[in-house]
């Protein structure tokens, strides 16, 4: 099943790119338990950890916040 939700889509990235949460987690500056928490629906990242998710993952904020004109993964 193709992810439509933020949390999937970010799931999906971080897996398809081949990094655990620890890793991405580092390279955002955050929290292991709160990168997990993004990925489950708890928490929103902020507008610059949003941009920090984007570069490493090499996706676009449209695409992993559904909005038009985004790159598929």
């Amino acid at each position: 099943m193709y992810p439509t939700t933020f949390h999937d889509k970010l799931r999906y990235a971080r897996e398809k790119a081949g990094y655990t949460q620890e890793e991405v987690a580092k390279v955002i500056h955050v929290s292991r338990t709160t990168f997990t928490n993004y990925e489950l629906g708890y928490r929103k990242p902020t507008l610059d950890t949003l941009a920090l998710l984007c570069d490493f993952l090499c996706v676009s904020a449209d695409w992993l916040l559904g909005t038009q004109g985004g790159k598929n993964v």
